[in-house]
């Protein structure tokens, strides 16, 4: 009898909490086209409950209704669509169907960027931080939740300046490969949080970070994005490919002086991170009225040097360090130290170049005037 009572406590239970946590689950569509729409935002506002739609529209999220009123909504956002809000209490819970959500495109007012013949000169510019600290990271572990997303604020000096390419640093990526999407923010002085997506182009900037990962370079191009003051990147996690729990870790870099921003689920909340940065930095263009003293500085291409070539050695402890991988970080060119050290690659004054070891630390050193640059490294 004991035993008896115990198990039809037990299915109580059960039947309680499975008629409280109801799974919502829909497809979403493109009202104007019926084509599914992948990776949309979905979520309770700063609740931390949400999710995102995958790549074939299709979305699940557990919620327990009976803890929102009808003051609480759930949002569904995606860049180029006007957003939609559902009243939690008229939401349609269904077992074995899939309810559709028609999202309608938006019409986006461009911010018109125009650049005239006063902007007299185009000076390549990186911005962010490249100097990665080997002793703190962020990450995304088994409390993120798809659209979780981790951003870092970019100081930059005032003026027109076109986004180029991202770049951030990878300490561990051991998954199969994780699909993130790239958000690039207005700094909104007000909230002291990411303000307006300032990607105007209609489309996501998507990356997939495959396995064991490293330096992770997206091209910004294609998507014609301008800043004219700080801004914040932000990279959200929109899909795991494997079965195993969501990990992947990042490094931050040595700049403490700014903040760096974190939300664990698609609409959440933000939360600030004070005083410490992600390892992201941008490749932009900026347009002055002013010639730079940077270019008068610049030396005239020699005779000796007609490719540009930057050579040096590598170290560690002072002696030549072969096997050493060698990027240069704007032109995407490799080559690898020999075996007494030694290395070349064709690079000019402003590039970054980045030194790479199974054993040591990652090392990222900006070519100077002179085409010889030397390296020490150090074991992680």
């Amino acid at each position: 009898m004991y035993h008896s009572f115990l198990r039809v406590l037990l299915i109580i239970c059960i039947t309680a909490n499975a008629s409280a946590q109801k799974d919502y689950k829909g497809i979403v569509y493109d009202g104007k086209t019926g084509k599914v729409l992948p990776y949309v935002n979905i979520g309770i506002f700063e609740q931390g409950i949400g999710t995102v739609s995958d790549e074939d529209g299709i979305f699940h999220l557990e919620l327990d209704s009976s803890k929102y009123t009808a003051n609480d909504s759930l949002i569904f956002s995606s860049l180029g669509y006007v957003p939609i809000k559902k009243a939690i209490p008229d939401l349609e819970f269904v077992f074995n169907e899939y309810p559709t959500i028609q999202m309608q495109p938006d019409v986006i007012s461009l911010n018109e960027v125009v650049v005239t013949n006063k902007a007299s000169y185009k000076i390549d510019d990186l911005v962010g931080y490249d100097k990665i600290n080997p002793k703190k990271f962020g990450y995304w572990k088994d409390d993120i939740a798809l659209g979780g997303e981790l951003a870092t604020e970019i100081k930059v000096k005032k003026g027109l300046r076109k986004l180029n390419k991202l770049s951030f640093e990878v300490r561990e990526a051991p998954l199969d490969s994780i699909l993130v999407r790239i958000n690039i923010y207005d700094d909104d002085s007000k909230s002291k949080c990411p303000g307006v997506n300032l990607n105007k182009s209609g489309k996501p900037i998507l990356y997939t970070i495959k396995k064991n990962a490293r330096t992770v370079t997206v091209d910004l191009l294609p998507y014609t994005i301008f800043v004219n003051d700080d801004f914040i990147v932000g990279l959200e996690l929109l899909q795991i490919y494997g079965d195993q729990n969501i990990y992947l870790v990042l490094y931050t870099s040595k700049n403490d002086y700014r903040n760096s921003y974190k939300k664990y689920a698609s609409q959440g909340k933000w939360e600030i991170i004070p005083n410490a940065t992600m390892a992201y930095y941008v490749n932009t263009t900026l347009y002055s009225e002013k010639k730079p003293k940077s270019h008068k500085a610049k030396p005239a291409k020699s005779s000796q040097n007609p490719e540009n070539e930057i050579f040096g050695m590598v170290f560690y402890m002072g002696k030549p360090l072969g096997k050493v991988k060698v990027l240069n970080h704007n032109t995407n060119k490799e080559t690898q130290t020999d075996s007494n050290g030694k290395y070349r690659i064709n690079g000019i004054t402003g590039d970054m170049l980045i030194f790479d070891h199974d054993n040591m630390q990652r090392r990222s050193v900006k070519v100077k005037d002179r085409p010889v640059l030397n390296v020490v490294m150090s074991p992680k």
